[in-house]
């Protein structure tokens, strides 16, 4: 395993048409022996740099695809996943997008699901106080600083109030929501408001402690960044305390997976594909990591990995959101796997995008969801660039620490020598290669 250290520096941003005259010399390229592997990395590129959209005001921001484009709008959560590719190969455009974004945080700290992008643009009820997307956009500042180095985004003031202090009021109004005072923030009633948004979850439902939990980690790496010692110890010792609630409250050792949501002392036992994030933030304990990553198999199919069984009932049966296969999910999967050198990461890798690759018209890009009975979701999708993301740090480890340092590993099993040109970290264009261990 080879480590490479790189000096802490502020990141050039290159004038966007400057980048975009360097790219066309320099795009990214992933070389392997591996065809699907290969055009998976070259659809996700061409998706992520269509999601760059131009605003009327003339700023940039990520669009999801264009099933969501009217009105224009951006999303918290679409938005992170994009970015994990495009810090890679432009990080000024997440750079703007984190201070889009910020607009919408409100006073309280509150954080809607999108946000649109033009002035006086409409606010959809649905879109309120969505519980991921403030971990989200933490966790966006933290990708963006770690991978290139610039810390003076934390400084940007927007709408009286700097970025670093947006993500101090998202976590405090985030621990405001436990009622019944065990650390974990509960949504109301029959809440829609997370990925899952038209199916009720209320209560406190794992996936949301994940990110926040992860959103915990994050600001006190950031703020340690900063020589914010005592809002580095808060930030590191409410973290713990949530990572062992989330344990205690969602683990079923009898089961050996995490239920899926607890509302009013009763727990749902749903095994879920989102859970799979407990692993790949490493909040399970590693004497159960083995057993939970067999679980999970239970959610694989011939055409992918399930977003979670049983079904929700009262909804159609493998459509949408119910029992379909969610590439941003299986990226998150995949990666879990990938992170401890597991040999098995290839069906939740690329299991969707074989079987999309059967049935999809001529044009198709990257899609929202993917299910044999239910082909209608959104194309050019693009938080469905997570799975090759995925691929690039955890399996290749690509994967910069906040002081620029990183760890080039073996191939995955299975591969022989992969090469990854032209992509950026700290500034600096470079090619990657790796090949099998002996």
């Amino acid at each position: 395993m080879k480590r490479v250290a790189i000096a802490s520096w502020f990141l050039f941003l290159l004038p966007s048409t400057t980048l975009a005259a360097a790219m066309d010399d320099s795009r990214p390229q992933l070389i392997t022996d591996d065809p699907v592997l290969a055009q998976m990395f070259e659809e996700s590129l061409e998706v992520a740099l269509e999601s760059i959209q131009t605003a009327a005001d003339g700023r940039r921001f990520l669009s999801a695809g264009p099933k969501y484009s009217v009105p224009a709008r951006t999303y918290y959560r679409d938005s992170y996943w994009t970015t994990g590719l495009l810090l890679m190969v432009d990080p000024s455009v997440v750079r703007e997008q984190i201070l889009r974004l910020a607009e919408g945080i409100e006073r309280n700290g509150s954080v809607p699901s999108a946000l649109t992008v033009d002035a006086g643009g409409l606010k959809i009820p649905l879109w309120v106080d969505h519980h991921d997307s403030g971990p989200l956009f933490i966790m966006t500042v933290y990708d963006y600083v770690r991978w290139t180095g610039d810390t003076s985004v934390m400084n940007e003031f927007v709408g009286g109030r700097s970025i670093f202090s947006a993500m101090e009021d998202i976590l405090t109004h985030l621990s405001a929501l436990d009622r019944d005072g065990n650390l974990l923030p509960e949504k109301p009633a029959n809440s829609l408001q997370d990925w899952l948004d038209t199916i009720p979850r209320g209560g406190e439902v794992l996936y949301n402690q994940l990110l926040y939990y992860r959103a915990l980690r994050n600001l006190s790496e950031l703020s340690n960044l900063r020589g914010y010692e005592a809002h580095a110890t808060v930030f590191h010792r409410h973290s713990l305390l949530v990572r062992y609630r989330i344990n205690e409250r969602f683990w079923d050792d009898r089961r050996g997976y995490y239920l899926e949501r607890c509302e009013n002392g009763v727990c749902t036992d749903r095994l879920t594909n989102e859970s799979s994030l407990a692993a790949l933030f490493e909040v399970i304990a590693p004497s159960d990591r083995e057993r939970f990553f067999t679980s999970l198999k239970r959610l694989e199919t011939e055409w992918g990995v399930v977003n979670a069984w049983p079904a929700y009932d009262g909804f159609r049966l493998s459509s949408y959101q119910n029992v379909t296969d969610w590439p941003v999910l299986d990226g998150m999967n995949a990666g879990a796997r990938l992170k401890y050198g597991r040999s098995d990461w290839r069906h939740p890798l690329t299991a969707w995008w074989i079987s999309f690759d059967r049935v999809r018209k001529d044009g198709e890009k990257l899609p929202e969801y993917f299910s044999p009975s239910d082909l209608s979701g959104g194309r050019s999708q693009a938080w469905s660039v997570n799975p090759i993301v995925s691929f690039v740090r955890y399996g290749i480890g690509l994967d910069p620490a906040l002081d620029g340092s990183y760890a080039i590993k073996p191939s995955p099993k299975g591969l022989g020598e992969i090469t990854l040109k032209q992509v950026l970290v700290r500034g600096h264009r470079m090619t990657v290669k790796t090949r099998a261990s002996k």
